[in-house]
């Protein structure tokens, strides 16, 4: 795995817990009364052998400046993307795969939802490029409650190479598209497939489209043209694992 090698700070009671169960927490801060769930918190990083710090307000909001504490700070180790070639070795000894690819989107918001749902849906891994896209940062992570310590996370290069190669594997590449041709209800998600999602305002790029096997549209009946770019990620990827029978 690659590391991005920044130290992050995660926030967020949610999002700690998780980082804790990962065993990505090297440190845990705490501030506030010892009660209630931050207590349990301090046990669980005690148990893990995660060193913990009772802080002021002040210094665990130092620590994230920018971002609602609920008042629990993890310090993680720095964020390991997984190796492509190691996801889809495991991914196509199964009848089944799904990788979801982030072509150029760029909130990190957008990119925790989407991260969030992945998990809970199913999918093997997220792809995201290198450049002119979000990566793992704090903001990612919390809003993505702590899915990202789950989800391998590839970060690739070219997406249109990348897709060529996943296509030469045996994977069929869905990129959704407001003129696409298929109703999402409609595709078929069977065996191994790549959803590409595009940029916020821009879609996907035009190589992009031009790689991908089949472009899904999600039929707008209202007034707005379009959906939040998570939202729409969100219909489709169930719409993927609900052509996939899945354990419960």
């Amino acid at each position: 795995m690659k590391s991005s090698h920044k130290q992050m700070y995660i926030a967020g009671r949610n999002a700690a817990k998780e980082a804790l169960a990962a065993g990505r927490a090297e440190h845990c801060y705490l501030t506030g009364r010892a009660q209630g769930e931050l207590v349990r918190i301090e046990a669980d990083a005690e148990r893990r052998g995660v060193p913990v710090s009772w802080l002021s307000a002040q210094e665990l909001q130092a620590l994230v400046p920018h971002v609602r504490h609920q008042g629990v700070v993890v310090q993680a180790r720095p964020y390991a993307y997984a190796s492509l070639e190691r996801v889809t070795a495991q991914a196509l000894s199964r009848p089944h795969s799904l990788l979801v690819l982030l072509d150029g989107v760029e909130d990190p918001h957008n990119v925790g939802a989407i991260i969030r749902t992945a998990d809970a849906a199913g999918a093997d891994a997220v792809l995201l490029p290198e450049r002119r896209a979000a990566q793992i940062t704090e903001t990612v992570h919390r809003t993505s409650a702590g899915a990202t310590a789950w989800m391998p996370i590839v970060r690739i290069g070219n997406v249109a190479r990348t897709l060529a190669e996943l296509k030469a594997q045996g994977y069929w590449v869905f990129g959704t598209d407001m003129e696409g041709s298929i109703s999402y209800r409609d595709a078929d998600f069977n065996g191994h497939c790549v959803l590409v999602v595009g940029n916020e305002g821009k879609g996907m790029a035009r190589l992009t489209r031009e790689a991908c096997d089949y472009l899904v549209k999600i039929p707008m009946y209202g007034h707005v043209e379009s959906l939040n770019v998570s939202v729409a990620a969100g219909l489709l990827l169930y719409a993927a694992a609900g052509a996939v029978p899945h354990e419960t």
